[in-house]
């Protein structure tokens, strides 16, 4: 007897299933060649690193309501990567990711007595187009008032969901793949179906299957 199918359409933008699936062990290979895809740091130092969903942001104050990230990735000591799933277009969403995202740097430099920056990348995937543009991937670095960039400890990637098969600039096969597999609307079936073959993406298809019986994991998804 099979597990009864709880979730029956599968929204992969929804913040419960997103970070479960990509924080899973079991998908590491898919992850991997995704980040790699957008930041072109070594595949061995992605392997390597640790893979944290839903860290708590420092709350300002105590009325302040709880807000985490949908996931970290710590690839050494002075390097982080953070990766927000952006699924409904919000005033404050970018302004709280690059806050959470400046916290951790100061945060890495308390402790040590030599100020050293640690490298932060963050990387927002947006369901919608803020930005008004046909690019699929946008990069943003700070500069100065003469457009000369400052320390680069500090990067911020957009990946424009929508904009991934109508960009007319090339567009990593890798990041096309992952575009198709975060649909907002989807069976099960319909995934196994359009990436039957593909091994590290049927991997990721398997966790979803699995979390979609899972009734308590069901109430979070319903939540969200």
């Amino acid at each position: 007897m099979t597990n009864q199918i709880l979730i029956k359409e599968i929204n992969m933008q929804n913040d419960c299933m997103f970070k479960a699936v990509m924080c899973s062990p079991n998908n590491r290979e898919m992850v991997v060649d995704v980040l790699h895809a957008f930041t072109k740091i070594e595949k061995k130092l992605l392997y390597n690193a640790t893979y944290i969903g839903g860290e708590e942001i420092v709350k300002k104050n105590m009325v302040q309501k709880r807000q985490s990230v949908d996931m970290t990735i710590k690839i050494q000591s002075n390097q982080q990567i953070i990766v927000e799933m952006n699924q409904h277009s919000a005033t404050s969403i970018f302004e709280k990711n690059t806050l959470y995202s400046f916290s951790k740097i100061v945060e890495n430099t308390r402790s040590s007595k030599k100020i050293e920056y640690p490298k932060i990348i963050l990387i927002n995937i947006n369901n919608f187009n803020r930005f008004q543009t046909d690019q699929a991937i946008l990069e943003f670095k700070l500069r100065d008032k003469e457009g000369n960039i400052e320390p680069e400890f500090y990067e911020s990637i957009h990946f424009v969901i929508a904009n991934v098969k109508k960009s007319s600039y090339n567009v990593d096969n890798e990041l096309k793949k992952f575009s198709n597999f975060l649909k907002k609307k989807t069976t099960l079936g319909e995934l196994e179906r359009e990436f039957k073959g593909d091994e590290k993406y049927m991997a990721a298809i398997r966790t979803v299957k699995e979390l979609a019986t899972d009734p308590e994991f069901s109430g979070y998804y319903d939540v969200e």
